[in-house]
């Protein structure tokens, strides 16, 4: 089941997305707000079974609102397989970091809810941009792991440096 889809389907057709939020609150502002082909999952996750129930709505695909933390990216890669085996267009819009779209429309209004779902891009590249941003984080985090190794070992050929200094000063004091 997903939450106010009878209420979406009335004003879906071939030229509006749907849009996909996390919790019943966020879908109940977006639709207090004016956003009427606004849904979200009954339980903890979205499935196929919900996908082909959008599916079947025929809309011109399905715009993802989830929140801006790590749960909402989390459930937004499981989400791209989804809407490819039932062969929905989706856009994935990006919230700011640790908002939902319950903030976002009491804090800034419908206007600003409505420029991040027109700024909402194809799921492969909302993925392709995350996956080259992971890949640079990890690139960098390996780099400073290379680089603490170097100036590990740099340190102690300076301690066996300085022993050995030390040891030929204690001979020549002899």
């Amino acid at each position: 089941l997903l939450f106010n889809l009878h209420l979406a389907n009335k004003e879906i057709s071939e030229e509006t997305e749907f849009l996909l939020v996390e919790g019943q609150l966020d879908a109940i502002r977006c639709w207090e707000m004016g956003f009427r082909t606004v849904v979200a999952p009954q339980g903890t996750a979205f499935k196929d079974s919900q996908a082909l129930l959008l599916f079947r709505s025929r809309p011109q695909g399905v715009v993802c609102l989830l929140d801006g933390d790590a749960a909402g990216q989390k459930a937004a890669l499981s989400y791209v397989s989804i809407f490819l085996k039932t062969g929905l267009d989706a856009r994935f819009a990006e919230l700011p970091k640790g908002t939902d779209p319950d903030q976002i429309l009491m804090g800034e209004g419908s206007i600003a809810m409505q420029k991040i779902i027109d700024d909402a891009v194809a799921a492969m590249a909302a993925f392709s941009s995350n996956e080259e941003h992971v890949l640079a984080k990890q690139q960098a985090e390996a780099r400073a792991k290379e680089d603490a190794k170097f100036a590990d070992k740099a340190r102690k050929q300076q301690e066996m440096r300085d022993a050995i200094e030390e040891s030929r000063r204690m001979q020549n004091d002899m």
